[in-house]
């Protein structure tokens, strides 16, 4: 499984602008819950790998479906997070545009037997 996995004192904010970006959003797990999750689907032999899913956020938000009027706020909250990073998606500037990345988590395990 892969997922998005926020940490727990950026998972607020980060959901906040997610429900902006996808009013059907509800909210993100963290790293801790995804692993307790493999765990009550008694998932054996657990491997864990993180990296970033880096998006141009223009892109990003012209392939999703916010409310009107959502866009312009998103991308705001966006260019206040440069350098602060309380949304845990390292925003940054890149010829002129806003670029960040999903910090995403893969498990991967086997079903134990019975």
């Amino acid at each position: 499984m892969a997922d998005v996995a926020v940490l727990p004192r950026k998972r607020q904010a980060f959901d906040r602008v997610e429900k902006r970006r996808d009013p059907s959003h509800t909210r993100h797990l963290t790293p801790d819950e995804l692993l307790q999750m493999a765990a009550s689907l008694n998932l054996r032999d657990l491997r864990t790998r993180f990296f970033k899913s880096e998006r141009n956020l223009k892109a990003h938000l012209q392939a999703s479906f916010p409310n009107p009027g959502e866009r312009e706020k998103i991308r705001r909250i966006f260019r206040e997070d440069i350098g602060k990073d309380d949304l845990g998606v390292e925003a940054h500037w890149r010829d002129g545009e806003i670029y960040f990345a999903y910090p995403v988590m893969v498990l991967v395990g086997r079903k134990a037997e019975g």
